[in-house]
């Protein structure tokens, strides 16, 4: 198993339904890296809101949202370019269910 570099401080980690992508959570960098698990290396790292410390995956992989903690917001990410779409405010101390 080799090590792949990330960004800051790597958090929780989602890996899409085919295995061939993981979705990386860098709380101290305020982005996600995507990590190719069969070439094993690192495709992108991209921003998205402040400490982001929840992610999964839509039904059909192809957008992932993240919870930023410190942002008050929930990311909305296109899967496949890899971009952020929108970022939707909310309030954390609501239950969510994703």
């Amino acid at each position: 198993m080799n090590r792949i570099a990330v960004g800051v401080d790597p958090g929780v980690v989602a890996v899409s339904r085919d295995g061939l992508n993981a979705y990386v959570a860098n709380q101290g960098g305020n982005s996600v890296s995507v990590v190719d698990t069969q070439a094993q290396t690192l495709r992108t790292t991209f921003p998205v809101g402040e400490f982001p410390g929840g992610l999964t995956l839509g039904a059909d992989d192809s957008r992932l949202y993240v919870i930023n903690e410190l942002s008050n917001d929930l990311s909305v990410v296109d899967a496949v370019e890899f971009q952020l779409m929108r970022a939707i405010h909310i309030h954390l101390s609501a239950t969510i269910r994703l």
